[in-house]
């Protein structure tokens, strides 16, 4: 019996037809048998740890606020206001990620708000040889859509080509960024769009399905908008779409630095995984990408 549960777990994470999702649910299932071996149950966790998360790092001090980086399965959302660096740190994940032969990239843009030469000085931090730098911009394939149906045209097309395995690139995926969401369903909510709110969560099952079933780390962006005060600012789209990140991170303009660069600070505030109160990041954006700083806990002072 315990021959037969190790040479089909074997098996099944030795195939490249089976989602992430259903490896993941064979060995739950296999977990989830009480006579079942210590060593067995020890060695199912070891791997269901490996086939749930692997972790994109910003190659910053973003990384210790999200315990370790943008993580598969799941949905991160950065917020934040015009000029405050929301599509600078997707293009720093975006960098370590295609700086690896096997990973590729999707980057959908909303806004016009990518830059490929920013990435290419980016990518030119890791990268010396003018080869492996052109190699690694070759893995990213970028998208622009300007509304919301063009965006789901676009990310509905992602699961079907993954399950076809007919392109390389589709096979190597590993992340997915949606830089500005705000844009797409903004402008379709309130007034005569009656399937506003419909298109919105369609949008946000998508996501949800790219994470959870495709394995994919799916990172976007949001905008701001001022709360009812009139003082402060909070996360646009409201509560309706605040339960589709897993994780969510405030980014706003601190100061700026003539010899360094432009301050920013980060703050966790929605995580799935970890404590999220008192949390701040801070680093400097410069010329080559994002520039770590320190990370400091409020919450203990």
């Amino acid at each position: 019996m315990y021959l037969l549960f190790i040479t089909t777990i074997s098996a099944t994470l030795r195939s490249n037809t089976d989602s992430p999702r259903s490896k993941v649910a064979l060995l739950l299932c296999v977990l989830g048998v009480p006579d079942c071996l210590p060593i067995i149950h020890l060695w199912c966790h070891s791997i269901y740890c490996t086939v749930q998360y692997i972790r994109f790092v910003f190659a910053c001090s973003v990384d210790e606020l999200l315990d370790g980086g943008v993580w598969t399965g799941e949905v991160t959302e950065i917020v934040g206001s015009v000029g405050a660096g929301k599509t600078q740190l997707c293009l720093q994940v975006c960098s370590q990620v295609c700086c690896h032969e096997s990973a590729t990239v999707l980057y959908l843009d909303t806004t016009a708000n990518f830059s490929a030469q920013r990435l290419c000085q980016i990518i030119s931090k890791s990268l010396t040889s003018q080869a492996e730098i052109e190699k690694a911009l070759r893995r990213v394939y970028y998208v622009r859509a300007f509304n919301i149906y063009s965006a789901l045209q676009h990310l509905n097309a992602i699961k079907s080509r993954i399950v076809e395995h007919a392109d390389s690139f589709y096979s190597g995926l590993k992340l997915v960024v949606v830089d500005i969401v705000s844009t797409l369903i903004s402008p379709i909510l309130g007034g005569q769009q009656s399937r506003g709110h419909s298109l919105m969560m369609e949008l946000a099952r998508t996501l949800k399905v790219l994470a959870t079933e495709l394995g994919l780390a799916v990172l976007c962006t949001n905008g701001v908008v001022q709360d009812h005060t009139g003082v402060s600012v909070k996360s646009a789209l409201g509560k309706s779409w605040s339960h589709v990140p897993s994780t969510r991170i405030f980014v706003q303009a601190v100061e700026s630095d003539e010899c360094v660069g432009s301050k920013r600070r980060v703050s966790l505030v929605k995580s799935s995984r970890i404590r999220t109160r008192g949390l701040f990041s801070y680093f400097y954006i410069t010329s080559g990408g994002l520039t770590p700083l320190y990370t400091e806990n409020v919450g203990d002072m």
